[in-house]
């Protein structure tokens, strides 16, 4: 009787645990930064980068410190300093995925910029690469 109690619970866990997979593997990571991209295109903040360079400024650092911050807990997890049950190492790696979020967009700065550089060169009359 004691395994079908167990059997029963574990499949309990396993449902709710399906529940949260929509969550911590679309919305998370995929769906919130398209919406920060969609508001950063509204607002120009990539565009018109120099009327804009305060904010971005501010916005790398809290991203940095951000993702420093909810990564910190993984890392000493990932390192076996730190049990848990798995329980909170799930919730702890959504931590993880939403802090790494806020510096991610940060992270893509230095990428976009080169993206502008490369399209300001090939369409540049006299460019290297024009024909």
């Amino acid at each position: 009787m004691f395994w079908l109690t167990l059997l029963a619970l574990n499949r309990i866990d396993r449902l709710v645990a399906f529940a949260f997979i929509p969550i911590s593997h679309f919305i998370l990571p995929i769906l919130v930064p398209i919406l920060v991209g969609v508001w950063m295109a509204r607002k120009h903040l990539l565009t018109e980068a120099h009327l804009h360079r305060k904010q971005l400024r501010r916005m790398a650092v809290v991203g940095i410190s951000i993702a420093l911050v909810g990564g910190l807990p993984l890392a000493i997890v990932g390192a076996h300093s730190w049990e848990l049950s798995p329980i909170a190492t799930g919730l702890i790696q959504a931590i993880h995925i939403m802090s790494g979020i806020a510096g991610g967009g940060v992270h893509m700065l230095p990428c976009l910029a080169c993206s502008v550089l490369w399209l300001i060169v090939q369409r540049w009359p006299f460019g290297l690469w024009s024909r």
